[in-house]
């Protein structure tokens, strides 16, 4: 009973990895290709 208990308490750890990866991927990549974008535009200003 007391092993059942544990699996279960361990469950939501386990399921919040993949959400919290999701979330930071979901932030991340779009602040990163802003961050891309930002420096190709700055390149650009830089060689006019």
């Amino acid at each position: 009973m007391s092993s059942s208990r544990g699996k279960f308490s361990s469950d939501p750890a386990i399921l919040m990895v993949p959400v919290l990866a999701f979330l930071v991927l979901g932030f991340v990549v779009p602040l990163a290709w802003f961050f891309i974008q930002t420096l190709h535009e700055i390149g650009d200003l830089s060689e006019i």
